[in-house]
């Protein structure tokens, strides 16, 4: 999804710089609004409008550093809220600039964290405590954990026997211990060593005091398995979130009365390894490298048979626990800060994966300017949250076992010999029937090969392998020799049929800057780029997106400036019109030390006329100057070329911009008709007592006026033959419009009678614009300016042209949606409540448009 803007980038940001992000409800908050260009120079000499917090607004002057500051007491502020500050450049067309602070309550806050969710009892364990200032800073502070065993309360034996009455179970709190912490003022982090020896759920508190004499606690649980547990079987670890390429320990603790053997599984969506592990009464550890494989998340399943005695059937005891795995590509890009306009520069790149080793990956470079993102932010989803996103796989994996099978019968007494004698016939008998099944199916089987292996594309070794039969005590040999030749004959086959990759797309238009498609670096991680940079002296944002063979993908962004030491900046609108006088402000930037007199220059050529004016000033060292020219009138003529030149001393800089003319004056349109049987000659002649500078004319022909109409109605006619190149292109109508000229000409075509099938093509043509119209309507019932994009502002004026479209449409037999007009009725009402009362224009563009279905209230 793209966006088609009109726009015109500024050379000049604004910034909103705070001491801290986080304040406390009595204290004031330094706020300073910083104003740049984008190459780095402060703004001078503009002024600020800018909001408080409180909803105050005030306009004042930046200092000679471009700065300006500002004082704001939060006494009268509510605590645990945030607090926003405003403001823009008057003059400069630069978008609202807006930062927030948070006004705190507490003066910090604590976590607990012990090493293990589940602790062994009588082992000790680790208990990070961790303090963070409001500002999310470490903060050394002096604070007392405790640990409370969790107890929960049998109900009442008599009230839990009525069926009617819900009595809940009572928890309470059981102090075991109590040990005082201090946290590490640079890492806020403290470290207790606990142990508990009864088994159950605990909860380990941290409490605190800060500076407003306020109550700060922070906890969390943990379990502590005893000997009653009921869970034999339990996996640890101390993390439970990895990443690709790192080897991790996993230990696992039994409470199996023997020694065992597990099955250990590795699981995603199926089995994606596994192993058998013995395992012994308390703490194994299990080693695992973690590959691509096990992305995004997998599951560890340790099964075992839990044998407590030769009376008791065994039992299958089951643990599992769950880790995420995490890849990213790390993407280093080396640039200088700053570079001439022009310059030629070759990027170095750096790709490393998760764990920092170097990973052969495609990437894309773009260099945007900066200012574009202050109009139109970067909305697009990150590569990393693109990719992983909703890629959490479930474990279906249910495991069972017929170990537990028992079966205790009635014993008697039985002759040895009877039970061998039978054991044999029973055998016997066994081995014939095996014998009837396989013959037949191997000489089925055997068949179908051989077919097989005479359409397969191989050696006539190969077929000869498959066909052989094979003697009786050749079966295993037999079996593996023929799945061996089966993967050679298939092996051609499946080259044959590869996809072939095609080709990357090499070309794409340049905007705002530069792009490389493709650059790919090398089993070192490495590439270099080469750039040329832009001439234009401002701020670029360095954008690369790279992905590797394994879809390992990752971003990086960072900043670099195009800038001289002497330049000039001109600013001009997008489009210039006929006959207006304009006056072109020109900033002259010294970065240098020279100090002294500058000549500037002005040429503005229209159509190879030419007019000068000449500007001579003094220049302080590391000064910007700003200088108008005298005004200049715009002559008729297809474009207008300003040409800009500064020397100072041997520094010069020149900067041209050509715009487009509007002409300035009324269209004029005649035309002629008759009858002729042969060839005519018509004489076009200007009236001689004009002066005219652009002669352009558009001529059309047509066999009637009737078909004059239905061409223009239809589209046939617009912009045909009209060269565009050295002029701006107009705006195109919307659909409103469209639909409009339609309606109305399949009305005139009606009155005089015209043809059935131009009648049938504008009326096909009138239910198509109807159909975009309202597939384009937006939730408020309006349209937008352009008219063929839903989601962006509902434009009034395009709304009352485009349902007055309507209206006539289905005046003339075509069916609208009515839903569509109620909307659009509904929209222009409020639309007219919210006008300016003084805007009567607009006012009356709202009342004709409701007025043609009756809906205008001219009181």
């Amino acid at each position: 999804e793209f966006q088609v803007q009109l726009f015109q980038l500024e050379k000049i940001k604004l910034a909103i710089e705070f001491p801290q992000r986080v304040y406390f409800r009595g204290e004031k908050i330094e706020a300073t609004f910083v104003a740049t260009y984008y190459y780095g120079q402060p703004v001078t000499n503009r002024k600020v409008r800018y909001t408080l917090p409180d909803g105050r607004s005030f306009t004042e002057p930046l200092d000679a550093e471009g700065k300006l500051k500002v004082t704001f007491d939060t006494t009268p502020m509510q605590p645990d809220t945030m607090l926003t500050f405003g403001g823009t450049i008057e003059g400069e067309g630069i978008p609202w600039t807006s930062e927030t602070v948070f006004l705190a309550s507490l003066e910090f806050s604590i976590s607990v964290k012990p090493s293990t969710e589940v602790a062994i009892s009588g082992e000790p364990f680790d208990v990070i405590v961790e303090t963070k200032s409001a500002n999310d800073k470490p903060i050394g502070k002096e604070l007392t954990l405790t640990a409370y065993h969790i107890v929960e309360k049998p109900s009442h034996p008599i009230l839990s026997q009525i069926p009617w009455m819900s009595v809940p179970n009572t928890v309470s709190e059981i102090k075991i211990s109590e040990y005082k912490v201090t946290t590490d003022a640079k890492t806020g982090k403290g470290t207790v060593n606990i142990k508990l020896n009864q088994g159950g759920r605990y909860i380990l508190r941290a409490f605190g005091i800060d500076r407003f004499n306020q109550p700060v606690s922070g906890q969390d649980e943990v379990f502590v398995s005893d000997d009653k547990d009921a869970v034999k079987l339990r996996i640890m670890a101390e993390q439970s979130e990895l990443k690709v390429g790192e080897k991790v320990k996993i230990k696992i603790h039994s409470r199996l009365e023997t020694s065992s053997i597990a099955l250990l599984t590795y699981e995603g969506e199926g089995i994606i390894s596994y192993k058998i592990q013995k395992l012994v009464k308390g703490w194994n550890d299990v080693e695992l490298d973690i590959t691509n494989e096990y992305f995004p998340n997998f599951k560890v399943a340790v099964s075992a048979m839990n044998i407590e005695s030769a009376n008791i059937a065994p039992k299958l005891v089951i643990a599992e626990k769950e880790f995420t795995v995490k890849r990213q590509l790390s993407i280093a890009i080396n640039v200088k800060d700053s570079y001439l306009p022009g310059e030629e520069t070759e990027a170095e790149i750096t790709v490393t994966d998760q764990v920092g080793k170097p990973a052969e990956a495609e990437l894309s470079l773009s260099l945007v300017e900066e200012a574009l993102f202050a109009l139109y932010p970067d909305t697009i989803t990150p590569i990393t949250d693109f990719f992983s996103e909703g890629t959490h796989r479930e474990a279906g994996m249910k495991t069972l076992s017929s170990c537990d099978f028992r079966y205790e019968p009635p014993t008697r007494k039985v002759l040895k010999e009877l039970l061998e004698e039978a054991e044999r016939l029973a055998f016997e008998e066994e081995q014939a029937d095996r014998k009837k099944q396989i013959i037949p199916e191997i000489s089925d089987k055997l068949a179908l090969d051989a077919t097989l292996a005479r359409r397969a594309a191989g050696a006539g070794e190969v077929r000869m392998r498959v066909s052989a039969k094979p003697t009786e005590k050749e079966g295993v040999e037999f079996a593996y020799a023929k799945e061996e030749a089966q993967k050679e004959m298939l092996a051609p086959s499946m080259v044959g049929t590869a996809a072939m990759a095609p080709e990357p797309r090499k070309e794409f238009p340049e905007a705002a800057g530069y792009w490389l498609p493709v650059v790919i670096t090398d089993p070192t991680g490495k590439a270099k780029a080469k750039i040329t940079m832009p001439d234009k002296i401002t701020q670029w944002r360095i954008n690369s997106k790279g992905c590797t063979v394994d879809t390992i993908v990752g971003q990086t962004e960072l900043n670099t400036i195009t800038k001289k030491s002497f330049f000039v900046e001109v600013k001009l609108p997008s489009i210039i019109t006929e006959g207006d006088v304009i006056r072109v402000p020109v900033r002259v930037h010294n970065l240098s030390n020279y100090e002294g007199s500058i000549s500037l220059t002005l040429k503005l050529t229209v159509d190879e006329r030419t007019v000068t004016d000449q500007k001579q000033v003094t220049i302080k060292k590391n000064d910007t100057l700003e200088i108008v020219f005298n005004g200049m009138t715009v002559l008729a003529g297809r474009e207008a070329k300003f040409e800009i030149t500064a020397k100072a001393g041997n520094m010069t800089d020149a900067i041209i911009r050509t715009l487009p003319i509007r002409l300035w004056g009324v269209e004029y349109a005649d035309n002629k008709g008759g009858v002729s049987s042969g060839n005519e000659s018509i004489f076009l002649q200007l009236p001689d007592d004009q002066k005219y500078t652009s002669k352009q004319m558009t001529i059309s022909i047509s066999p009637s006026v009737n078909r004059l109409v239905f061409d223009m109605a239809m589209g046939y006619m617009l912009y045909k033959d009209i060269n565009f190149s050295s002029r701006i292109i107009p705006i195109p109508g919307d659909i409103g419009n469209d639909l409009l000229a339609v309606a109305y000409a399949i009305d005139y075509l009606k009155k005089i009678g015209g043809n059935v099938l131009d009648s049938k093509a504008l009326m096909d043509r009138a239910r198509n614009l109807v159909s975009s119209i309202v597939s384009t309507q937006n939730n408020d019932g309006g349209w937008t300016w352009i008219g063929i994009t839903r989601g962006i502002e509902s434009d009034i004026l395009t709304t009352s042209r485009t349902f007055w479209a309507l209206a006539e449409a289905r005046k003339q037999g075509i069916i609208v949606n009515p839903q569509t007009m109620e909307k659009a009725i509904a929209y222009l009402k409020s639309a007219f409540a919210r006008v300016d009362q003084n805007d009567d224009d607009t006012k009356s563009i709202i009342l004709h448009a409701l007025s043609t279905v009756n809906e205008a209230d001219f009181a």
